[in-house]
């Protein structure tokens, strides 16, 4: 099977990753599905059209892209976990990141981090409180306090670069 890809671009510049199957293999032989005509691409884009415009979204624009711009959507390529991809925009056709958006992307995984986490503390401080432990109940409110600020960290604003928004996730692991 064969793809080729395709970014279709919306007003607010932010694209969607698109790949067509050129080939399909199908039992007794191959049906080929060609993408050859920019007409043929814009018919299979305009499939998506409803589904974009629920979420607000309307297709100013589309291109086909090389398999190296490629690489910056695909989740199995090293370093690339699609946690900025809605932060990409194609600007005079050339894929890359819009470091606001990668920062609210940011602390969207911050906010999703806290809201598995801050329940923990949450049954640490209610214990506490029933023991009647302040030592531990200080313990798990500033903890609680750290998760909650998690989003309005300054060093976010600092990042210059989606590596080192990376580089600010893997030291909160730490």
């Amino acid at each position: 099977m064969s793809e080729m890809y395709v970014v279709a671009k919306f007003q607010d510049g932010t694209v969607a990753h698109i790949a067509l199957q050129t080939t399909i293999r199908v039992s007794g032989g191959v049906l080929h599905k060609a993408w050859d005509t920019d007409a043929e691409v814009y018919h299979e884009l305009a499939r998506y059209f409803g589904i974009w415009a629920s979420d607000g979204r309307v297709m100013v624009g589309w291109r086909r892209i090389s398999l190296d711009e490629h690489k910056m959507f695909d989740k199995n390529e090293p370093g690339q976990r699609r946690w900025y991809r809605n932060a990409l925009t194609d600007t005079n056709g050339v894929i890359e990141y819009d470091m606001d958006k990668a920062r609210e992307c940011h602390r969207q995984r911050l906010r999703h981090y806290r809201s598995w986490h801050i329940t923990e503390f949450d049954g640490a401080w209610m214990r506490a409180m029933g023991r009647g432990d302040s030592v531990e109940i200080d313990k798990a409110e500033t903890e609680r306090q750290r998760l909650r600020d998690l989003p309005q960290d300054p060093a976010i604003d600092a990042c210059s670069t989606v590596d080192e928004l990376k580089a600010h996730w893997r030291n909160l692991k730490k």
